[in-house]
């Protein structure tokens, strides 16, 4: 049982636990962070916990969070278990907000007693298996489940027939509306000229991203797309196998890849396209973050990408997993400036009304506190 306190009694107090590998750094390690420096800034204590040298904790580490580093090795781990519950009692933590299913597992033990804080599981994806043992757990400790978007909540209760639909809640991303962002830093870094169509794919290298399509389109269209380049930003484990796929498809010319980048806004500013191929997604910030510098977006229609854009004329749509119908788009929006101006006029009206980062914080906060009642 949550313990229960009026949010007049004294600060109050949240506890962000994100077992990601230490490499990683993704959609759903930003919206945490990007959240806690929302809360902090409304005047409550944020506090992280994470691996122990991971991209996770040292962005909290280098924006002055407190934080704690824990051992996320294995689901059944004593020590830590232990080791939270002292810094919940230490730090009187009076809600845990949980990235990621392992955590939930892992820490179980922790929150079996009565007296607890309020716990929020925030679920990206809908990977969780139907099982008793998830069940007893749900049940026990989970108060909410925080989802993305109404397309991803329906896909929870649908595999988890026994959850609550009560207990979730859907909380759309948002992203933070820039202001006045120079152009020309990115291309002059790259070496890339005015009159270059330059396309971004921009996310981590892996097959949930659909990379591969996206290449397989770029070799049917052969020298039609002559004056292009399209930048590869991010890294993961299908970093070797893309970069062998570009190779074998002859379009290095094309395609270059740059690791991983923070400076988003320099590159959107520069960007004439941006291409997302996902597979699947919750509700992707890149999307979001392009819809908010006003750069037209080629997306595949998943139902993440459906929600965010709800009607037409904000994004350009095709199948996934459909490299032809990509080519066929990436041709017409590299010829059609009208129809990306478009776009990107439509889409940045759109995000600034319905997915603003003020208007997720604030909508994040009444949930943790009408948790915490």
């Amino acid at each position: 049982m949550a313990k229960q306190m009026s949010p007049s009694d004294r600060r109050i107090n949240f506890l962000f636990v994100n077992s990601i590998r230490k490499d990683i750094w993704g959609g759903g390690e930003k919206w945490m962070y990007e959240l806690g420096t929302g809360l902090r800034k409304k005047g409550y204590e944020v506090i992280y916990c994470g691996r122990p040298d991971s991209r996770f904790l040292n962005k909290a580490k280098s924006n002055s969070f407190r934080y704690y580093p824990l051992n996320f090795n294995s689901d059944f781990n004593p020590v830590t278990s232990y080791r939270l519950r002292k810094i919940i009692k230490k730090e009187k933590i009076d809600l845990v907000l949980l990235g990621r299913e392992k955590e939930l597992r892992l820490l179980a033990p922790v929150f079996w007693w009565d007296s607890r804080p309020s716990v929020i599981i925030r679920k990206g994806l809908a990977v969780v298996k139907n099982r008793l043992r998830f069940k007893i757990i749900y049940d026990r400790i989970v108060d909410v489940v925080i989802t993305p978007s109404t397309a991803l909540s329906d896909s929870l209760l649908e595999i988890l027939p026994w959850l609550s639909a009560e207990k979730v809640k859907v909380l759309h991303n948002g992203v933070e509306i820039p202001g006045q962002v120079e152009k020309g830093t990115f291309r002059k870094e790259l070496g890339i000229g005015e009159n270059t169509f330059l396309a971004v794919i921009l996310g981590r290298l892996s097959q949930q991203k659909g990379h591969k399509f996206l290449f397989n389109a770029l070799s049917m269209l052969e020298h039609k797309i002559d004056g292009t380049q399209v930048i590869v930003i991010g890294d993961g484990e299908e970093d070797k196998a893309l970069r062998d796929q570009v190779d074998r498809l002859e379009i290095g010319h094309l395609v270059r890849f740059i690791g991983h980048r923070e400076d988003v806004s320099n590159i959107l500013a520069d960007t004439d396209l941006l291409i997302h191929p996902s597979l699947y997604e919750g509700m992707p910030n890149t999307v979001l973050e392009a819809l908010a510098h006003g750069t037209p977006i080629l997306a595949t229609d998943i139902p993440g990408v459906r929600e965010i854009a709800e009607k037409g004329g904000i994004i350009a749509m095709v199948p996934p997993e459909d490299p032809a119908s990509l080519a066929k788009s990436l041709l017409k929006l590299k010829s059609d400036l009208s129809y990306r101006q478009s776009l990107a006029r439509n889409g940045k009206k759109h995000v600034e009304r319905y997915f603003s980062l003020d208007g997720m914080i604030n909508s994040a906060e009444k949930i943790f506190l009408d948790t915490m009642k």
